[in-house]
């Protein structure tokens, strides 16, 4: 398991901002634990420090070849605003759209830990996660030790506006790769987060990776009363 700042050093970020990338990604490129941040479009040091504590990544191999790479992007609140923030920006959001649309984003963190799942099987093999025949099985043992099964998976097309969004932080999402939304239910809505970590789990019968959040608390996140939305003044951007 691997998170941006163990990838990434001051060396490697100038690289990534002045490293050409032309043409496609290859299977062999992507055998590195590079992953999506191969091409991240590091614009500061902030944007790498908020994204490390969200993102993870994997690699399952079998006979020295990569059978699967996995990158994983978690949706706590602080990134819900900020795309919601994006989206009213560029649409024209009225504040009633943007406020009911945050509620809505609101309800669904308290219920679901949500994840986005960028994943490569190699060969443009097609991994249909959202099927109950696919080859690969997704579960979330959370900070009580419990194994969570997801109780939603949707595969995403590449023009829908998440994926548009995180364009404008990553260089070039890998185009070979297939993009899932993927919610595991909250067992216990009212509990607090625990000192134990989250671990993502992707398995199948030719191998497994764990991504594991040793810090567990965006998993539990609180709205900040300086933060709400009201109807008079949304001002997600600052």
């Amino acid at each position: 398991m691997v998170s941006i700042k163990n990838k990434i050093g001051f060396g490697g970020l100038v690289i990534l901002i002045l490293f050409p990338l032309f043409g496609c990604t290859s299977a062999r490129k992507r055998d590195q634990q590079n992953n999506l941040y191969q091409v991240l479009k590091a614009r500061d040091y902030q944007t790498i420090e908020y994204f490390d504590q969200r993102y993870r990544s994997g690699n399952i191999y079998l006979d020295y070849g990569t059978a699967l790479t996995l990158d994983v992007i978690f949706k706590d609140l602080d990134y819900r605003k900020k795309f919601l923030a994006e989206v009213s920006k560029f649409y024209y959001l009225a504040p009633k759209s943007q406020l009911k649309i945050w509620q809505e984003e609101q309800e669904n963190y308290q219920n679901n830990f949500e994840f986005l799942l960028f994943v490569y099987g190699g060969n443009n093999r097609k991994l249909n996660l959202q099927k109950k025949s696919s080859e690969w099985k997704i579960f979330l043992k959370d900070d009580e030790g419990d194994l969570i099964r997801p109780g939603y998976i949707k595969k995403l097309k590449k023009d829908e506006r998440e994926i548009l969004f995180l364009g404008k932080y990553f260089y070039q999402l890998d185009r070979w790769s297939e993009v899932y939304r993927v919610k595991f239910p909250k067992l216990d809505k009212s509990q607090e987060k625990s000192n134990s970590p989250m671990t993502l789990i992707i398995s199948g019968i030719r191998g497994k990776s764990s991504l594991i959040w040793k810090d567990s608390s965006i998993f539990y996140q609180h709205e900040k009363p300086e933060n709400r939305l009201d109807n008079r003044r949304i001002d997600l951007l600052n």
